[in-house]
């Protein structure tokens, strides 16, 4: 039940009732934490994205989040954006 409501949260894109879920049972830090993560980085908030991966993500996953946000920044640079 819990993980139906939070996959549908997740849906919904209704953050703040998503988080508090995972908030109140750890066990679905992972269904909320990964979408809410890759849903800011889409808007451009890589630091709050970075801790969201960070809060629910293994090591190497953190890993590769870093490597890709790397790699855009050195895109955006290359195209003048930054």
């Amino acid at each position: 039940m819990r993980q139906a409501l939070a996959e549908l949260a997740v849906e919904a894109e209704r953050w703040e009732e998503a988080c508090q879920l995972a908030a109140d049972h750890p066990d679905l830090a992972e269904t909320v934490c990964l979408p809410w993560a890759e849903w800011l980085v889409a808007r451009g908030s890589f630091q709050e994205a970075r801790l969201a991966y960070r809060y629910c993500s293994p090591p190497k996953l953190g890993l590769l989040l870093l490597l890709l946000l790397l790699i855009c920044f050195v895109r955006c640079i290359g195209i003048g954006i930054l």
